[in-house]
């Protein structure tokens, strides 16, 4: 069989009119027709092409070896479907998936291999885009309920340090109060930036001058780009005011211009651009256009690097916690998840389109629209007017041992009787006790704190209600604007002139009387 000439004009009509790439390649591989389509993704010519083998001519090395094995699986009469990268003529990778079926001659050998491949790489991309959001949500919850276990412990270890530095200490025992102090904040940053891939609510958004603030970082970094990278700043956006936490974009783009600066050791180019987009109503999810983000205008900022860039299996996980590239001390794999979490929170998006050794490129896009002023972070009630003597009976509700004798201790140093209750319904049985302070944590093991404290102020509206939370900051979702809130964990001093602060009483008071 002459697949070469045998019915040329329809085999070529039918090859270059279908949308499909269709190549046609002897047993060797070696590739006989190439259609338009193929020469279209390809960027290489149907005459540049034919007489090479398909896996040298197209194949990245590190596919080669599997394209090989179904070839070679094509010997023998049959069909198979695979997916691998094309590398077009500019250096650009293309996922193709092929569907192959064998052509035979009239002795029943294998004549020819005809491979239809469709151009899947940005079905493939938005796939990705979409498990690794999931993914990070996934790790949001796992992350949010070891932070609130963490808290919980680290809690009732402040508390019982606090009470220890209070006393008359040798200069030894000192010391080591003192590192126990300093490893127990270590450890609630430690919490905390797991915490920001919780999904919490998004930080206080301002109108953030993007123009101005790529050339500030830029600016600032100065020194670490050195002379050997070349910035290119093409900030071309009219709606430059973006609607952001101005210190977590900064903190976003310091972590992305540095990320950069390490993949050109040996130097390079630094291009941020910026430019105007705007998602309307029921816009479908593409490859351009981000996933999960809401109809409105945007502002694209977009760091670019002609650094090493990063492999194809990596580029999936540059996002998720601890997952770092680089070598081990010169990184910890926090800096782009919080990048990822800062951007996320805020309702906004970014994603990374990489090639090994030629680059990399960072798309983040920032909402446009009316800043907000910030949440006051003590959540002051209006509970001022209230009786101004301390507590006379507490309750203090907390699902961990811990925290609740270490409270109702120092509760007692102070002169207040406490009533300690490891769930809601526990809390619940002293509906009818005198209590004048409530103190429990959001998240319960049956009912939430705020469906405690509402059940309670049902019966006194006037109770005094402190919330504490170890968990993500979505938790105050679901609360009133003037509740208060105390992060954990919590010195007793902070606990105290918080009810002082914002209750009006005075604890020392009451305590001393």
């Amino acid at each position: 069989m002459d697949i070469h000439h045998e019915n040329c004009p329809l085999t070529d009509a039918l090859m270059n009119t279908v949308d499909a790439l269709v190549v046609v390649a002897d047993p060797a591989g070696r590739i006989l027709q190439f259609n338009r389509a193929c020469e279209s993704i390809s960027g290489y010519a149907a005459d540049e092409m034919v007489g090479r083998l398909v896996v040298d001519a197209l194949v990245p090395a590190d596919q080669r070896t599997g394209v090989a094995d179904v070839i070679d699986d094509l010997a023998s009469p049959g069909t198979s479907r695979y997916e691998n990268d094309w590398l077009t003529k500019d250096g650009e990778r293309r996922r193709i998936a092929w569907s192959n079926a064998t052509m035979i001659d009239a002795a029943g050998n294998v004549a020819a291999i005809i491979g239809t491949g469709i151009d899947v790489t940005d079905q493939r991309l938005l796939e990705s885009r979409l498990a690794q959001a999931d993914r990070l949500d996934s790790v949001g919850r796992l992350a949010a309920g070891i932070a609130h276990d963490f808290n919980n412990g680290l809690t009732s270890l402040v508390l019982r340090i606090e009470r220890l530095a209070a006393r008359d200490l040798d200069p030894d025992s000192r010391v080591d109060v003192d590192a126990i102090s300093s490893m127990i904040d270590k450890t609630q940053n430690l919490i905390n930036e797991l915490l920001s891939f919780s999904s919490p609510r998004r930080p206080a958004a301002d109108q953030v001058a993007v123009h101005a603030e790529i050339e500030r970082v830029v600016d600032a970094l100065a020194g670490l780009l050195g002379p050997d990278i070349d910035v290119e700043l093409e900030l071309n956006a009219t709606s430059a005011a973006a609607q952001i936490d101005p210190i977590g974009f900064e903190q976003a783009l310091t972590n992305l211009v540095i990320n950069a600066c390490d993949a050109m050791p040996d130097g390079g180019r630094l291009t941020l651009r910026t430019a105007d987009e705007t998602i309307e109503p029921r816009t479908a999810p593409s490859i351009r256009i981000p996933s999960r983000l809401a109809p409105g205008p945007y502002v694209r900022v977009t760091v670019a690097d002609t650094g090493t860039g990063i492999q194809p299996d990596d580029v999936a996980r540059v996002f998720d916690p601890y997952f770092t590239t680089k070598p081990s001390g010169r990184g910890t794999g926090l800096g782009l998840a919080t990048t990822y979490a800062t951007i996320t929170q805020q309702g906004g998006a970014i994603s990374v389109d990489s090639e090994p050794g030629l680059g990399t490129e960072f798309e983040v896009w920032l909402p446009v629209g009316p800043g907000r002023t910030g949440e006051n972070t003590s959540r002051a009630s209006g509970l001022a007017e209230s009786r101004r003597d301390g507590p006379h009976l507490a309750l203090i509700v907390d699902d961990d041992a811990g925290v609740r004798h270490a409270l109702a201790e120092e509760f007692a140093r102070l002169g207040c009787r406490t009533i300690t209750a490891a769930t809601g319904a526990q809390a619940l049985r002293h509906l009818d006790d005198p209590i004048d302070l409530l103190l429990t944590d959001l998240q319960l093991p049956d009912i939430g704190g705020r469906e405690v404290a509402d059940r309670f102020r049902g019966r006194a509206p006037d109770l005094a209600v402190v919330y504490a939370t170890g968990g993500p900051t979505s938790q105050l979702d679901a609360l009133a604007d003037d509740a208060i809130v105390l992060r954990k964990p919590f010195t007793m001093a902070e606990l105290i002139r918080t009810i002082e602060d914002h209750l009006g009483r005075s604890m020392h008071e009451h305590g001393a009387s």
